[in-house]
């Protein structure tokens, strides 16, 4: 019977073949000639795989049997080379092993591990001799543990403060050998030398581990900030956040197994930080950045310099940093956050008690903001127990007041850095008065 002719369908046969071609599946691609199109994919090529070996040498007796994990082969005696039976897909890895020594003989295994790549293995090398020796060496600087080192399938874990170390397995004469640092200990980076070679006629302990510790940063998160002048510290390393800042990170790096502790060297104007945390604390395997400082603004008095006055009774409460003066007038800050008081209120006191007390306090200030820190502490102003001085503030009466001789005409003076110890907070009692001279 001749056969029919179909356009559409020998336009899906010629359609179906150039999409078999383009996509290099041609021999996978099938059409039953139907009319529905459908398109069946035959079965997935199988992967490719691939063959482990290598050579032997030196083996003289019989029962030495290699091994990649559960595949395994028995060498003969007097056997130059070797194949596993078992195939390795393309990217697998392998590692040879010696599951059985030879009777009265050693064998050793190099170039034992590796991956697949699109080849047969041939190279991995056994050796074997008579007599075996140990492997190991010295190790310098090893702070922590987990530091592993290899040798083929073989490992040794030294520990913490180890000066040396042995591979259990020994190496038969003229098997070859090379070390590697397999893992890392925590916080360190260790390095191997003369890690490579043939084993000789004897014990082999040349090989040489160097370690040192890693060193990481120090940072952390502010809070609160809104000032400028703060300093931090670690030791000498210093760091100056900027005002509104919200994170500060130091320069210097700290040791593993090193200490660290972060403080306020200097205070912002106007505020108090704080670094959270208990100090000295120890650097561990790996950058800090939890460290944090809180700021808040200054809502007390801890330090008052220049008050000569006779304060108030009651009004003047406490030492040091517990001190307060209830009726300041006039605060001050100077750059390193030093807090200076001026004008005591003194109700009921004659107006020239008031001029000559602030004339001196504002002298002891300006002396300390200059530096001068003996003119800041000394005291020119002698009171009477009332407190109340000669109304007549001109320099004629000045000179024979209880008070002291009028103030001198205004000197400039230059602001800077503050020389010696911060201020501290005082009550001051009222100095002895001259007698006779007020009423």
């Amino acid at each position: 019977m001749p056969s029919t002719f179909r356009p559409g369908a020998h336009r899906r046969a010629t359609l179906l073949l150039f999409a078999c071609v383009a996509s290099g599946m041609l021999h996978g691609c099938w059409w039953d000639g139907g009319s529905s199109g459908d398109v069946a994919a035959g079965p997935a090529p199988t992967p490719a795989s691939f063959t482990v070996g290598g050579g032997v040498t030196g083996l003289s007796v019989a029962g030495l049997v290699l091994a990649n994990g559960t595949d395994t082969v028995a060498v003969a005696a007097s056997a130059t080379s070797f194949t596993l039976p078992g195939a390795v897909a393309q990217g697998g890895s392998y590692a040879i092993t010696v599951q059985t020594q030879p009777n009265g003989e050693q064998c050793s295994v190099s170039n034992a591990t590796g991956s697949i790549n699109s080849a047969n293995v041939t190279n991995v090398a056994v050796a074997c001799a008579a007599v075996a020796h140990s492997l190991g060496g010295t190790i310098s600087g090893l702070p922590s543990s987990g530091l592993v080192l290899s040798n083929g399938t073989d490992i040794a874990s030294p520990t913490a403060g180890a000066l040396s170390f042995t591979f259990a397995t020994p190496i038969a004469e003229g098997g070859a050998y090379a070390v590697a640092v397999q893992t890392q200990p925590s916080g360190a980076t260790c390095s191997v030398g003369s890690g490579s070679g043939t084993m000789g006629t004897a014990d082999t302990a040349s090989v040489q581990v160097t370690c040192s510790a890693n060193a990481y940063h120090l940072s952390g998160t502010i809070s609160g900030l809104t000032a400028a002048g703060l300093i931090l510290a670690n030791g000498t390393d210093t760091v100056s956040p900027a005002a509104n800042a919200g994170s500060f990170a130091f320069t210097n790096t700290v040791a593993f197994g090193g200490t660290f502790s972060v403080t306020v060297q200097q205070q912002p104007a106007g505020q108090t930080c704080s670094v959270a945390g208990a100090f000295p604390a120890t650097m561990g395997p790996g950058d800090v950045t939890s460290l944090s400082v809180d700021c808040t603004a200054v809502t007390g008095l801890s330090v008052v310099v220049g008050q000569t006055s006779c304060p108030i009774p009651n009004l003047v409460d406490g030492n040091g940093t517990s001190a307060s003066v209830p009726q300041a007038e006039g605060l001050a800050f100077d750059h390193n956050g030093n807090l200076f008081v001026i004008g005591m209120k003194s109700y009921g006191r004659a107006p020239t008690f008031l001029l000559l007390t602030g004339y001196e306090q504002a002298r002891s200030v300006v002396s300390a903001i200059a530096g001068d820190w003996e003119a800041a502490r000394r005291v020119e102003l002698v009171l009477p127990e009332t407190g109340v001085c000669s109304v007549d503030n001109s320099e004629e009466a000045a000179s024979s007041a209880c008070c002291g001789s009028a103030p001198a005409e205004p000197v400039p003076v230059t602001l800077g850095a503050l020389a010696g110890p911060r201020p501290f907070a005082r009550a001051v009692e009222p100095p002895t008065p001259r007698a006779g001279c007020c009423s």
